[in-house]
């Protein structure tokens, strides 16, 4: 009679130390599989996010600059086309102020749309 509870203990001792290790175990896995995997793979996102707004900005970078070299270059057309050079210096206009105003506001006004139409951040 007295072998039967010891070997009732000893069996719950047995799926104790069982559970225990089967807990460890999972413990271990977690932490030494998938807690790294999970890191690597929230960083490769975070990663890739980053370059793809890189990129983006980039891309929209070099619009911008296009857009702000159209802009001076439809500037310059019109002083060419409304103004008059000196004779020893192309570079130089004599224009109207009023023209020279709006020129300068019909610039100022492109590269604003440059900056709206290609946002840098």
């Amino acid at each position: 009679m007295e072998q039967n509870p010891l070997n009732k203990y000893s069996q719950i001792s047995t799926i104790v130390i069982a559970v225990i290790l089967i807990i460890g175990f999972l413990w271990f896995a977690y932490s030494q599989v998938w807690t790294p995997y999970q890191t690597r793979l929230s960083q490769e996102r975070e990663n890739k996010a980053f370059t793809e707004a890189a990129t983006k900005r980039q891309e929209n970078k070099a619009s911008l600059d296009k857009c702000y070299a159209d802009a001076s270059a439809a500037s310059q057309q019109r002083k060419i086309v409304n103004c008059t050079t000196k004779p020893d210096d192309s570079a130089y206009f004599y224009c109207s102020a009023e023209f020279i105003t709006s020129n300068n506001e019909i610039e100022r006004v492109d590269r604003s749309n440059c900056e709206i139409k290609y946002p840098l951040n």
